[in-house]
């Protein structure tokens, strides 16, 4: 495999957790932090928040998939 394709998954890991954390930090700011959830309810995701928490969980996993098939 590529050593392009993990640095990638993990350029876009990156730039998503730090999506969910500017999230995070401007509700708290605005006193709308309980706003945000329920980020998963009835089995998928509630609004934006819960979809980009729900991509950064898939990005994460994927970063490990193809760290592990590069070290193969």
């Amino acid at each position: 495999m590529s050593k392009i394709i993990p640095l990638i998954i993990g350029f876009i890991t990156i730039i998503l957790y730090l999506a969910d954390a500017w999230i995070i930090i401007q509700a708290n700011a605005n006193h709308k932090l309980l706003t945000l959830l329920p980020v998963i309810a009835h089995n998928q995701p509630q609004g934006g928040f819960g979809w980009l928490v729900v991509a950064t969980i898939v990005a994460t996993i994927g970063l490990f998939i193809s760290l592990s098939l590069l070290h193969k």
